[in-house]
């Protein structure tokens, strides 16, 4: 039986060889990359080769929270959302008791806040955590679309509704001066078949989330509608690309997931960088298509699932190459884009790190088994599950 909640581990001093030694070879350069403008937008085409400064995570994490069993403080149901304060502090929003607990980062823990409920300070059905300015926190809740802001000690501070924004405004994060960044998606009526699907971006004010001005937009995954003896069966398309939007300092980054570029504004909606990498994208082949219908279909377990799988299986078409990018995530006024890999694929996860100013700076690896929340540039946090399938909170240091 399991009783301990945190478990450190102290890591190997690491002295480069080249340190001990009087003439090392030079090493290659990290090609510049070149900059232009073209109508108005800045351009920067960057070159993400072996000679790219490589950013790897510690083999061991630095803390590891979580726990089969013990103090309730430490068991997770679910985890729904993850944030990294500037003090150090980490944040995890528990979807199963519908708390918010932060820890240290030894692992010990500091406070909770939050519990089932519509009150102040409660949540219906958390989803997400963002880093605010002053080292406060917010917390947004689908179920009942508002924002609560935490003080950095988990003291409840005050409710921003979003229930306005439509259709279905979601928060998506903030930037330095305060303002919010919300997100709409468009999927109308669905029809039988292939549905595009788009999302719409906001820059809202933090005391009513008031609409200040749309900031851009960007494509989502396709959803699939198939209809099996009245019943619809409905699902995202799979293998495709799919948009993503991030807040990061002063600036909005976004990408569409299907090319080798990143779209980054100011919050004023100024001052446009399309930032670009050296890569094609590639075919996506009929084995790959195979493979994830046999893995798909592996876990249907009842028979009515499995039968309408397959019908759903029978109409949907893949698409004609693999994304490029699954994700973004901010981090210390960077923007890291999550390399795309096949579900399946073993090793690290890869990521591009660019600054600010669409330059890119270095490639981060981090573990395989880690879905990664928040990003510094000294530390990685995600969950991992365990053998016995329980979640845990890994902080991982990054060496650069």
């Amino acid at each position: 039986m399991e009783t301990c909640a945190i478990v450190h581990r102290r890591l190997p001093l690491a002295i480069p060889v080249c340190a001990l030694l009087v003439g090392c070879a030079d090493t290659a350069p990290t090609p510049r990359p070149i900059e232009r403008d073209s109508a108005g937008i800045r351009i920067v085409d960057n070159v993400a080769g072996a000679t790219l400064p490589q950013w790897t995570t510690a083999p061991e994490p630095l803390v590891e929270i979580g726990a089969l069993s013990g103090a309730p403080v430490f068991e997770f149901d679910a985890i729904s959302g993850l944030a990294l304060l500037e003090g150090g502090t980490v944040v995890v929003a528990d979807r199963g008791s519908r708390q918010i607990r932060a820890y240290g980062r030894d692992g010990a823990h500091r406070w909770t806040a939050g519990g089932p409920g519509e009150g102040p300070g409660e949540f219906a059905n958390q989803a997400s955590l963002f880093a605010f300015r002053g080292d406060s926190l917010l917390a947004y809740d689908f179920g009942l679309r508002r924002i609560t802001v935490f003080a950095a000690d988990g003291r409840f501070g005050r409710i921003i509704p979003i229930g306005h924004i439509q259709p279905n405004g979601v928060l998506a994060g903030a930037f330095d001066d305060g303002s919010l960044l919300v997100s709409t998606r468009h999927l109308g009526g669905l029809a039988p078949g292939l549905n595009r699907d788009s999302v719409a971006w906001f820059v809202c004010d933090s005391d009513s989330a008031r609409v200040v001005r749309e900031i851009g937009a960007s494509r989502q995954r396709d959803v699939v509608l198939v209809r099996v003896e009245a019943m619809p069966v409905i699902d995202e398309r799979p293998l495709a690309a799919t948009g993503a939007g991030i807040a990061v300092g002063s600036t909005f980054a976004r990408t569409t997931g299907a090319a080798a570029e990143v779209r980054l504004n100011s919050v004023s909606g100024e001052g446009r960088t399309i930032a670009r990498w050296d890569m094609t994208p590639q075919p996506l082949d009929a084995g790959a298509a195979e493979h994830w219908r046999a893995e798909d279909m592996a876990v249907r377990r009842s028979e009515v699932d499995r039968f309408l799988r397959e019908r759903w299986l029978e109409v949907v078409t893949f698409p004609d190459q693999l994304p490029v990018t699954e994700s973004l995530m901010a981090g210390d006024d960077r923007v890291f884009a999550q390399e795309f890999q096949l579900p399946w694929a073993r090793g690290p996860r890869g990521w591009l790190v660019f600054d600010d100013g669409g330059r890119l700076v270095a490639r981060l690896e981090t573990p395989a088994d880690l879905t990664v929340h928040a990003i510094r540039d000294d530390v990685v946090a995600g969950v991992a599950r365990d053998a016995f399938d329980v979640e845990r909170v890994r902080l991982y240091p990054v060496t650069r």
